[in-house]
């Protein structure tokens, strides 16, 4: 999972579902195939604002465990946020990943065992590479009709992802694609298709 190191850029999916594909299992080895490529995958799981209940969308958790990415439960008024917070979140938790397997390899310990000043001058390290290298990042909507307003939805995704990228000073490709009638893992293996395929490119 360090293709990142070669090719100097971490390549990211981040897929927006509310669980109701009933793809499960597919989904999870979807990402494991995109992981085992390179590409980290990041959940977002839409709690249903009236029924509010996060059983629905334990699907996100599976498909990041597998991804090598992060997850979090988002209403949908609330997705602008957490779309902006798990773009940057999934970029410096990749990079954390990798340096602490070189720690480990270098001296035998981890981030947690250094001693607290050493540590601060990791992370801090780790967070402004974070910004630095160059980003590819594809967002995929794989939701129920019943709850998608799709353009609201879409616009708040978009919003977020745009105020992620302005913050960086690497350059960000990024893309988002609406996957109506796939499975979530059908959706998943999609967007690593159009990983390698031109994006538009929006500059800090």
């Amino acid at each position: 999972m360090d293709a990142w190191i070669e090719s100097g850029e971490i390549k990211q999916i981040i897929i927006v579902t509310d669980g109701k594909s009933g793809s499960g299992a597919s989904s999870v080895e979807a990402a494991k195939k995109a992981y085992d490529k390179g590409i980290v995958v990041s959940a977002i799981g839409i709690i249903d604002s009236d029924a509010g209940s996060e059983g629905e969308a334990e699907e996100a958790k599976k498909i990041a465990e597998a991804g090598g990415g992060l997850w979090y439960y988002s209403k949908p008024e609330d997705l602008k946020c957490a779309v902006k917070e798990i773009n940057i979140d999934t970029s410096i938790k990749t990079i954390e990943r990798i340096v602490a397997r070189q720690l480990k390899t270098i001296i035998g310990g981890e981030i947690p065992d250094l001693e607290p000043e050493s540590r601060k001058k990791i992370m801090n390290f780790i967070k402004k590479y974070g910004g630095n290298i160059n980003l590819k990042c594809i967002i995929v909507i794989d939701t129920d009709r019943r709850i998608k307003d799709s353009f609201s939805i879409a616009e708040k995704i978009e919003a977020g992802l745009l105020e992620s990228i302005r913050t960086r000073k690497g350059s960000s490709s990024v893309e988002v694609i609406d996957c109506p009638g796939k499975t979530a893992g059908g959706a998943i293996l999609k967007a690593c298709e159009l990983m390698n395929q031109y994006y538009e490119v929006y500059n800090a």
